[in-house]
């Protein structure tokens, strides 16, 4: 699979069915956690570039369809590359996500009607693009589980996270206006990339950053010194456009973006650093896992640490931990192969939680790690006193 085209059909098949299920069986909405106030929601924009062929041809300039079925049946929609909107967050100080690649989107204000009323707004104010009910051009799908949020391995509530779906139905996408206080670029990426296994890497974060309140100084040093950073799961993306901010929007002799597209666009994540992990790729492993036949949890890794003992007990403690998710996500995953086989019927119903799989796999994990890593300094300060006695002894025993 890659980005020039092929097996598209199937995916964009797949995707068809996956947001039609979307669309009628909404996810139910998650209570906060009790002292926990704050409610974030981010957009998961799709949609469907033309290839090269059909962009030489006569193509309507606005494609209101008002049912996936009628849109995906469109000629230039079959045979088109299906991507997802990313945007690179500003550099922020203080800012936990300050440079991480997210979805567009915010904290949910008073003033929102609801939670796919903030999703709107900060779609808005963030790239300038109108996904509500009043642009006909736009078909709002539905949602993917929503989930608390948390840090300090997993014991702290942050926040309820609300992700939505819209699907941009026009073949040539309207002009974007990036918020420069907030986003620093916006790219599109095939979902055909999403899957592709040779994108696949992992990111390594300092471990203060996972804690509640950010260690600083000597703490900060110790944490290093004990754990290393973590290990995450991460993709490589290669966009096939990026439109970038170069700076405000008030100066008038330079324009604040610049697009690049097709190998430039792919230069430019390249030489960026441009990585999806952590929650955002977890939203997105949510969908990307309902597509038949594509397994993305095969591409997914558990989180862990570079210090070598802390690593091993990690995955000794955990193993038959990790087993037994891995063969509840792939018995899943079979099932909704079961039944999205008669592609040609529009059958499909998706047997898999509700909670999200990217939660399943991890609920239970990290306090499996709190007590892998609290063995494996245990385990340390055990070796480093016997090595310290065994140097006190043989000292002794020199004349």
């Amino acid at each position: 699979m890659d980005h020039n085209g092929e097996n598209v059909v199937d995916l964009n098949v797949s995707l068809k069915l996956v947001l039609n299920y979307l669309t009628n069986n909404k996810c139910p909405t998650l209570d906060n956690p009790p002292l926990v106030k704050k409610r974030a929601s981010v957009a998961v924009i799709i949609r469907v570039s033309p290839k090269q062929d059909y962009r030489t041809s006569a193509l309507p300039a606005s494609t209101t369809q008002h049912t996936l079925d009628s849109f995906f049946a469109l000629d230039w929609v079959k045979h088109g590359n299906a991507e997802v909107l990313f945007i690179k967050r500003a550099e922020r100080p203080g800012d936990r996500w300050t440079s991480h690649v997210a979805f567009p989107g915010g904290r949910r204000d008073p003033a929102d009607k609801d939670d796919n009323a903030a999703a709107i707004r900060e779609t808005m104010e963030e790239v300038g693009l109108d996904i509500s009910a009043n642009n006909m051009n736009i078909i709002k799908v539905g949602n993917l589980p929503q989930r608390v949020v948390k840090t300090q391995w997993g014991k702290v509530p942050l926040m309820v996270l609300c992700p939505y779906i819209f699907l941009l139905t026009t073949p040539t996408t309207p002009p974007l206006q990036l918020e420069p206080a907030e986003v620093a670029s916006c790219h599109w990426v095939p979902m055909s990339e999403l899957l592709d296994k040779s994108n696949r890497t992992v990111h390594r974060e300092d471990v203060s950053n996972r804690l509640a309140k950010q260690q600083t100084g000597v703490g900060k040093w110790m944490l290093k010194v004990m754990l290393g950073k973590m290990i995450f799961a991460a993709i490589n993306l290669r966009p096939s456009e990026s439109i970038v901010c170069n700076g405000s929007k008030s100066s008038s002799k330079d324009p604040p973006y610049s697009t690049l597209c097709g190998r430039e666009g792919t230069y430019f994540a390249q030489n960026s650093g441009l990585l999806l992990w952590g929650l955002t790729l977890g939203v997105m492993t949510d969908l990307l896992h309902l597509l038949p036949p594509y397994n993305a949890i095969d591409l997914w890794i558990y989180p862990t640490f570079t210090q070598w003992d802390v690593k091993f007990a990690i995955w000794f403690m955990t193993d038959n931990f990790r087993k037994a998710k891995i063969k509840a996500s792939q018995n899943m995953q079979r099932r909704v192969l079961e039944l999205a086989m008669p592609l040609h019927a529009g059958a499909f119903d998706c047997p898999e939680s509700r909670s999200g799989v990217v939660n399943e796999l991890l609920d239970g994990y990290y306090d499996c790690v709190r007590e892998a890593v609290a063995a494996s300094l245990i385990i340390r300060v055990a070796v480093i006193a016997c090595l310290t006695g065994a140097a006190i002894v043989h000292v002794g025993k020199k004349p």
